[in-house]
């Protein structure tokens, strides 16, 4: 992706180096680099409203939303959410709403309104497949208003399916917390035993992805040096990677 940024800057190829922008965001958001996430999506915003392209203006915006949560900035990225409802409710697809609202919701109850953000995950999933990730989070906005048998229910159903190694520490932490807070004490130490196997896995993968940081810190020296020299070439620019770009933890829909 840098090697593309650096053709995109030299090209003078504004929609490509938004595309690409955005997906580094979303990168480094995953890797829970909040500064650097919000960095390349405030860049990528720059260029989308210069290009007046909304669609990606929304995506653009929600990533900045997910470099605040990675750097648990949850204040501010409740504050983007809550500004950017009206667009989204005007003019964004059904699917992209639900995704939305998850996210609001999430915020609700990290900014600690967990009863809003229960009464949004509601609204729009009562009867619909609903994610592991959502379940761990919708579970511990009960657990967080002490209705624990209601967080017990949703965490024992996350439990049941199939999961990554982040949402399985996710689910098991949110496990642990409820089972705490129930006095199941005879339950705690395999839940602990099983929560620090998955973070253990998590912190592994982690690693892999920080390992590549270094190897960008090269290629932002030639990016800056492009900028001022930009060369005549006219290469074009093939970037496979902008089909898998999504956008928290997060896709992105055209």
């Amino acid at each position: 992706m840098k090697d593309a940024e650096f053709l995109a800057i030299q090209l003078n190829d504004n929609v490509d180096l938004g595309i690409i922008y955005l997906f580094l965001s979303n990168v480094y958001e995953q890797g829970f680099n909040g500064t650097v996430s919000k960095h390349y999506a405030d860049k990528a915003l720059a260029i989308f409203r210069k290009l007046n392209w909304q669609n990606k203006i929304r995506d653009a915006r929600m990533a900045i939303v997910g470099g605040y949560v990675a750097k648990r900035d949850y204040s501010s990225a409740l504050d983007s959410l809550i500004a950017m409802e009206p667009e989204v409710i005007a003019n964004a697809h059904d699917s992209y709403k639900i995704f939305f609202f998850d996210q609001l919701a999430r915020c609700y109850d990290s900014d600690r309104q967990s009863r809003k953000a229960i009464d949004i995950w509601h609204s729009i999933y009562d009867g619909k497949n609903i994610s592991v990730n959502t379940l761990a989070h919708w579970a511990h906005a009960y657990y967080h208003i002490n209705e624990l048998d209601s967080a017990y229910m949703l965490i024992q159903q996350a439990n049941k399916l199939p999961r990554n190694n982040t949402d399985e520490a996710l689910c098991r932490n949110v496990e642990y917390d409820i089972l705490e807070k129930m006095g199941r004490k005879a339950e705690l130490a395999r839940v602990d035993s099983l929560r620090n196997i998955a973070a253990g896995n998590t912190m592994k993968e982690r690693k892999l992805e920080e390992s590549s940081l270094a190897l960008n810190l090269k290629y932002d020296s030639a990016t800056r040096n492009a900028r001022s020299t930009k060369s005549h070439q006219y290469s074009h620019i093939h970037c496979h990677a902008v089909g898998y770009i999504r956008c928290c933890s997060v896709y992105f829909h055209e």
